[in-house]
């Protein structure tokens, strides 16, 4: 698919689950449902996009990962017979349908998504760490095409706040300057930095508004219970990004600069997710501009919403194997 295909789709899962005023979640009871693989959804796809669905969800080639490699590794070592096998596999080109859960479906080159990670967008399913990290790289890669002296927001991986959380004065020069090369462009042109969260298995945003000198926690789940652990998670992001930033920050703005003297606040009026497993789709939706999970009006389909994101992920232009994996859902 070119970009058009996919500036379509973007706009398709920005405008098609939103509508309702009266509640934030769509009834499936209520409606007309198509059934897609293991997603039940408000309006049929292409054959196309069913195919793909189909061989990103399918059940056998998981079944097979799971036969052949419980199978033959004993004792964290594989028998002679079965390494011939699984040798002769990779010549004759098809592994992917021995190599399950390990296969990779998104490739953007220093980044990949495999098919054990994409199956956490299956219905009811926590979504994983993987996914939400392929999503800011998307959005990154987006930012990198701005005149380099635009304005632009930098979407940090999830596991630079997992880092900065374990302890992030352990950090070393070399871990923080991978951190600085591939995530963070100039600083002077940097309006917001978005850091995903996890706090006890539930994913939050941290926006840092570097204008404003702002850190606002974007909860989809709020609880009273979890406010005071997300401020001091909230502090060791900013001060994890002093350690990282503070030559270049002193230098732009003064001496005195620091992140940790941002104000924290929490984002007022969210709509929240109206189940116990959403909380990553809601932390990628709030890197969108505009974004629409903010606003009364939208209305929430748990279903469509993850079907729509695996397309995406796996449709783009940015996917370096996309086209290999159209071929292999046709083979179906």
């Amino acid at each position: 698919m070119g970009k058009q295909t996919t500036k379509a789709m973007e706009e398709y899962m920005d405008g098609h689950i939103q509508h309702s005023r009266d509640k934030n979640v769509i009834s499936k009871s209520c409606r007309l449902r198509f059934s897609v693989g293991p997603f039940t959804i408000p309006s049929p796809i292409s054959e196309d996009a069913k195919q793909l669905i189909l061989y990103l969800f399918d059940d056998k080639l998981n079944t097979m990962y799971d036969l052949i490699y419980t199978n033959c590794f004993y004792d964290n070592c594989i028998c002679k017979v079965c390494s011939n096998i699984i040798i002769l596999l990779l010549f004759v080109e098809i592994t992917p349908f021995f190599h399950g859960k390990r296969e990779i479906v998104v490739d953007i080159g220093d980044n990949s998504i495999t098919r054990s990670s994409m199956r956490t967008l299956l219905p009811g399913e926590w979504i994983d760490g993987d996914i939400i990290t392929m999503y800011a790289d998307y959005k990154n890669m987006k930012e990198a095409e701005k005149d380099v002296t635009s304005p632009r927001c930098w979407f940090l991986p999830t596991y630079y706040s997992q880092a900065a959380l374990a302890d992030w004065s352990s950090l070393n020069f070399a871990q923080a300057a991978g951190f600085r090369d591939r995530y963070m462009s100039r600083l002077d042109t940097c309006e917001k930095i978005y850091v995903p969260i996890n706090s006890d298995g539930h994913w939050y945003m941290l926006v840092v508004d570097i204008s404003h000198a702002t850190a606002t926690i974007w909860d989809s789940l709020e609880s009273p219970s979890r406010r005071e652990k997300m401020i001091n998670e909230s502090l060791a992001i900013l001060a994890s990004l002093d350690f990282v930033l503070r030559q270049e920050a002193r230098a732009l703005f003064c001496n005195q600069f620091t992140f940790l003297n941002f104000q924290i606040c929490r984002q007022a009026g969210l709509p929240q997710q109206p189940n116990g497993f959403d909380c990553g789709y809601y932390v990628m939706k709030y890197m969108d501009s505009p974004c629409i999970v903010v606003h009364d009006s939208y209305q929430h389909d748990s279903d469509h919403a993850r079907l729509l994101l695996a397309l995406y992920l796996v449709q783009s232009p940015l996917n370096k194997i996309r086209c290999r994996l159209i071929q292999e859902a046709r083979k179906l």
